[in-house]
């Protein structure tokens, strides 16, 4: 009798983790069309205030450069890892028309000058504290790079 009800216990955690890996794969499936349907179009435009200078950055101040977005988080590790290539492409091309801009997903303007202070980053830094601008470019984890 114990297995019987082991065997149905586990048919329905099974059944729940197929179940939502499917939703997950169609949650990728429609991000895969949302992303599909900006190519050849502009980069949705935002607005945010840079976190050392405190001046208003806009995507369309850039245009004509090559600019990298970088969605991202001081808590996020694998964000941390990305660190050092973000740092050997701005040194390596940072005076070549190639901007970088991270932009950190809602945490306080402390946390992020501080992090990058002690990381040595030197380009633009601007905090999505809404996650508007995450959303605009369908942004489902991070780190995300366009």
């Amino acid at each position: 009798m114990k297995w019987v009800l082991l065997i149905v216990l586990l048919s329905i955690f099974l059944g729940g983790i197929l179940v939502l890996f499917t939703m997950f794969l169609f949650s990728l499936a429609d991000s895969k069309v949302d992303l599909e349907k900006m190519i050849g179009k502009p980069a949705p435009n935002f607005v945010l205030r840079d976190v050392f200078s405190g001046q208003n950055i806009s995507l369309k101040d850039f245009r004509g450069k090559i600019v990298l977005l970088d969605f991202w988080a001081t808590w996020c590790a694998p964000c941390r890892k990305a660190l050092s290539h973000l740092a050997s492409i701005y040194k390596k091309y940072g005076d070549k028309n190639v901007i970088i801009i991270s932009i950190d997903l809602g945490e306080k303007i402390e946390v992020v000058k501080n992090f990058a202070i002690e990381n040595n980053i030197t380009w633009i830094i601007v905090i999505d504290n809404d996650r508007s601008i995450a959303e605009k470019y369908n942004v489902k984890g991070i780190p995300t790079l366009f």
